[in-house]
């Protein structure tokens, strides 16, 4: 079962996260480890990492190689973000790490830091509208970008940053102190960005996770904060230092005095752009990292060559295969299947006719038999009795007895069939691709063809995803 790990080298820690999917796409088993390394104490301040710093990452990254062997990972992507970027020696330190552990390091621009934490926030929710504020809040820089364009920055205002031009943010403070600082905040985020109106904002952090604890917004699909209490959230927490805030409001001490700062920039990028809700759905760059190395590592069957085996026409179920694809990366947020399970799902919908060259009449049982036997799709053979079954459930009345699935497989399977059956609807009714709404516990499809939408196959996807689903 392929295991994927992402390694973040971030400003104020290093993090690895290890994820193992089954071959249907199914989590199996994860694990995480976070070093608290400020290498852009170093950096902001001398503009280099210092040579007990190197040491200490080196060793850090001797441990990974450990753990990464542990697990047996099968891919793995290192990624170094802004202290690393800034860094003069950034690419000596990237190579004493090759030269001791065999570890490539990548050092990425803002603009791929963004877009990997751009991805895992669009996964996150299944979809984003245009006119959404994506936010991303590290140790040495902030990545604000419109999801449909119109801006993209990466900016120096991170925590660490932040800290060291405002040093007072490392003790107590009082109301005024931080009503001062809070506008000297938002002067910086001025010089950058000119403001303007973009209601929702969806972020990613870890201290945006620990802000949406601290300051929740109402219950919502998702975390997140509650923008109209932010200011005197800012001062309830800037009232004690960074030793009391461990215990009075259960924060780590490596968070304890960079929650401040992170407060006050989350202040003034809603005042800045209006946001009047924000979202923190818990994921970010390693996140995005980790989805596209399953994306790359999942094998997708030579569709139209198997298509043309049997003599059918290669595009006759393409419309199928777009909707079901489109309704897998929509529900992403309620199946929770890595891509792996995308590529069951779409070679069900492209195959699940090919009986018909054998059975024009009854073709159901002949193509769940040929999806499931069948040399050459490139698949492991329970991708391929998962598929079979997708297609015998979404084409026949039962499932034949020959197909091989097995019971820890019928939970995701049922997803899929689920997510299959409204494809196939949506199609018949000539729908163009839909987005989704996530509200209150619910799940809306916004199809524009609701009322025709069959009843059956809505309660089908609210069984399957175990929420409330409704079809407009």
């Amino acid at each position: 079962m392929p295991c994927f790990a992402a390694i973040d080298v971030g400003s104020s820690a290093i993090r690895l996260s290890i994820t193992r999917v089954s071959p249907l796409g199914v989590i199996i088993d994860t694990a995480y480890h976070r070093y608290g390394m400020r290498l852009g104490a170093d950096v902001f301040a001398s503009g280099t990492i210092r040579a007990p710093q190197v040491r200490a990452l080196v060793d850090v990254f001797r441990d990974i190689q450990r753990i990464l062997g542990e697990h047996h990972v099968d891919q793995f992507r290192a990624v170094a973000t802004s202290a690393m970027r800034d860094a003069k020696n950034g690419p000596a330190v990237v190579t004493a790490i090759r030269k001791a552990t065999g570890i490539e390091v990548e050092i990425i621009s803002g603009l791929e830091e963004g877009r990997l934490s751009r991805d895992a926030l669009c996964r996150a929710l299944g979809s984003v509208a245009d006119d959404t504020l994506l936010v991303d809040l590290g140790g040495g820089s902030l990545q604000l970008y419109r999801a449909g364009g119109g801006l993209s920055r990466s900016l120096p205002l991170g925590t660490v940053r932040l800290i060291r031009s405002h040093p007072q943010m490392l003790r107590a403070l009082t109301p005024r102190e931080v009503k001062a600082l809070a506008h000297g905040v938002e002067r910086d985020l001025k010089r950058y960005v000119r403001p303007r109106r973009i209601p929702l904002a969806i972020g990613t952090g870890g201290n945006l996770d620990v802000l949406a604890r601290l300051i929740p917004a109402d219950a919502h699909f998702y975390p997140g904060i509650d923008v109209r209490a932010l200011a005197q959230g800012a001062v309830r927490l800037a009232s004690v230092g960074p030793a009391e805030r461990i215990e009075r409001f259960e924060i780590r001490p490596d968070r304890a005095d960079i929650i401040i700062p992170s407060v006050l920039t989350i202040l003034a990028v809603c005042r800045v752009f209006g946001v009047e809700h924000f979202l923190v759905p818990g994921t970010g760059l390693r996140d995005g990292t980790v989805q596209r190395l399953a994306e790359a590592a999942a094998v997708k069957p030579p569709i139209k060559a198997l298509r043309k085996r049997f003599g059918l026409k290669p595009t006759l179920t393409a419309d199928a295969v777009a909707m079901s694809e489109r309704l897998f990366n929509l529900f992403k947020p309620v199946h929770h299947l890595y891509p792996q399970a995308r590529v069951v799902l779409s070679t069900a919908a492209a195959l699940m006719d090919l009986g018909s060259s054998i059975d024009p009449i009854a073709p159901e049982a002949h193509s769940a038999y040929i999806i499931q036997n069948l040399a050459g799709m490139g698949l492991d053979s329970r991708s391929q009795a998962v598929a079979a079954y997708l297609a015998a459930r979404c084409t026949g009345d039962g499932v034949p007895t020959f197909i091989d699935i097995l019971p820890a497989e019928l939970e995701p399977a049922e997803k899929l069939v689920a997510l299959l059956r409204a494809a196939r609807a949506l199609v018949a009714l000539s729908a163009k691709l839909p987005h989704i709404e996530f509200a209150d516990q619910h799940v809306t499809l916004v199809t524009g063809v609701g009322r025709h939408f069959p009843h059956g196959i809505t309660e089908a996807l609210a069984a399957a995803f175990h929420t409330r689903v409704s079809v407009r």
